[in-house]
């Protein structure tokens, strides 16, 4: 008996051969693209039966160098902090005590040297200076009738003693006066001394101009006003502040250096000075005699300018860049160009050519010692040396020390500015990309 077939058993069996005939189709597709774009190698033999490969040169790197050349010693460039302030800044007061009559000045004020700043009273001076001036003007008048008087009676004593000695009397020899005892005897008359107002001399007159004189409060020199501690009015002492000056278009700096930089410091030696963003060359005023017992250095002195003082004041920053020639041999190399070794120790890639010759160089580690680091350079000292090399100096690798190994073939992409000169640790220098100096 056969076996009958239902149609969706039919329907099912004709859609699962169409899908597999799909799927083979796509796979050989694939298949044949895969193998035309080289994804599946099967391996093309040439005619003879071997392979048709060839061995691949490694590839030389470029990398960027600088040049360098030992030095006997290097400049050292330390930059200390301070600020500046006025040369010259007093509280300001009257010499005698009074009151405070007027106050011309106040904060804020541009003084100049002898302006008057403030008054006192000085009604009570003025009065004794007159009553003074009388005294002394009727002492000498008195004085002068005095004279007339002694000129007179002296004439008329010469005159009588003229006529007596013409008529033969004598005068009496005690020297008294006539019918009275000689002086200096019992009962002789003596002379009375008037009680009256005090007297005055000539210096209790300059005395009471001079504290008239002190009654105006002076500026001494060209100023601010920093502070007033008086109004008018307020009864003040001799000695006691009643202004605050700081001296105007005049300024210098002070910082505190280490004791043993402040031997290499001598006075009028020039120093590069930072203000702010702006640059200054200054020169050393002096050098305090003393070591502060806080911060353990030595306060030094700098003078700016007329000019350059107009464009700060007291109390701002500044950076004091100090140099120091170090006597230790060695070369400039850029930061970038130190790879760290074990024990401390770095290294630099050397630059050396090749046997080849050509443009094709091969490099060489060598093993260096940093001794000091300045910005984006290093002072180092090692294995490295430009014996033989005197034109050409030491060349090195600047940048990308991790793309390269010792022995690798390179060729070089550039060549920056030579590192030579100890003395380019200036201003500059600090401010420039020290890759390309």
């Amino acid at each position: 008996m056969s076996r009958r077939v239902t149609k969706p058993v039919l329907k099912l069996q004709i859609a699962n051969t169409i899908l597999s005939l799909i799927v083979c189709f796509f796979l050989a597709g694939f298949l044949s693209v895969a193998i035309l774009a080289g994804v599946v190698d099967l391996g093309p033999v040439s005619a003879t039966g071997k392979d048709d490969e060839e061995p691949v040169e490694p590839r030389v790197l470029a990398v960027e160098t600088v040049t360098t050349r030992t030095q006997p010693s290097f400049t050292m460039v330390r930059s200390y902090t301070g600020i500046t302030q006025a040369p010259r800044t007093v509280l300001l007061g009257f010499s005698r005590p009074g009151t405070i009559e007027t106050v011309f000045a106040d904060v804020g004020d541009e003084v100049y040297e002898g302006e008057i700043l403030a008054k006192l009273d000085t009604r009570r001076l003025q009065l004794k200076r007159d009553a003074i001036e009388a005294y002394l003007e009727e002492e000498e008048e008195k004085e002068d009738s005095e004279d007339e008087e002694e000129a007179s009676e002296t004439e008329e004593e010469d005159a009588e003693a003229s006529a007596e000695s013409g008529s033969g009397a004598t005068p009496a020899a005690s020297g008294g006066p006539p019918g009275g005892p000689p002086p200096g005897q019992p009962g002789a008359q003596q002379p009375i001394i008037p009680e009256g107002p005090p007297t005055f001399t000539e210096t209790d007159l300059d005395l009471v101009k001079l504290d008239l004189e002190d009654s105006d409060l002076v500026a001494p020199f060209r100023s601010i006003v920093s502070a007033r501690m008086a109004v008018a009015g307020s009864p003040t002492d001799a000695g006691t502040p009643v202004f605050r000056l700081v001296e105007r278009g005049k300024l210098e700096a002070i910082v505190g250096v280490p004791v043993d930089v402040a031997t290499f410091l001598d006075p009028g030696a020039p120093v590069s000075m930072v203000i702010g963003k702006d640059s200054y060359t200054t020169k050393v005023k002096a050098i305090l005699p003393e070591v502060d017992a806080s911060a353990r250095t030595r306060s030094v002195l700098f003078e700016l300018s007329d000019r350059d003082a107009a464009s700060h004041l007291p109390g701002e920053t500044v950076e004091v860049f100090v140099e120091r020639d170090v006597e230790t041999p060695g070369f400039w190399v850029p930061l970038t160009a130190l790879t760290r070794e074990t024990r401390g120790l770095w290294s630099v890639y050397a630059v050396e050519d090749d046997e080849s010759g050509g443009e094709i160089h091969i490099l060489r580690r060598h093993f260096v010692e940093v001794l000091h680091i300045e910005s984006e350079r290093a002072w180092v000292r090692g294995t490295l040396s430009d014996e033989g090399r005197a034109e050409s100096g030491l060349v090195v690798v600047a940048d990308g020390t991790h793309r390269v190994a010792p022995g690798q073939r390179v060729t070089i992409a550039r060549i920056s500015a030579p590192y030579t000169s100890p003395e380019s640790s200036s201003e500059t220098d600090r401010t420039t990309d020290q890759t390309e100096p």
